[in-house]
């Protein structure tokens, strides 16, 4: 199942690598938390909403912002 409900991003192995923070802890959150700030405006218009299989349809209910920055974090760090 997608984690699209949480509240802090996955601390994946690829999250992980890209921000070089290495366990949830204040300090690593606090890093997540200034680069979410400094990235806001860019981070902010990604609006991705979540899928009814019954319906086959889109919901109003829509990915939070640390899913979308826990996306981002996984993309980066495999790529790196």
């Amino acid at each position: 199942m997608l984690w699209v409900f949480w509240s802090i991003p996955a601390f994946d192995q690829y999250f992980k690598k890209w921000l070089n923070v290495w366990k949830v802890n204040k300090k690593n959150l606090r890093i997540v938390y200034n680069f979410y700030i400094d990235n806001k405006k860019d981070l902010e218009p990604f609006k991705i909403q979540t899928l009814d299989f019954d319906k086959w349809d889109k919901t109003n209910v829509y990915y939070t912002k640390a899913k979308i920055l826990d996306m981002y974090g996984f993309i980066n760090g495999f790529n790196k």
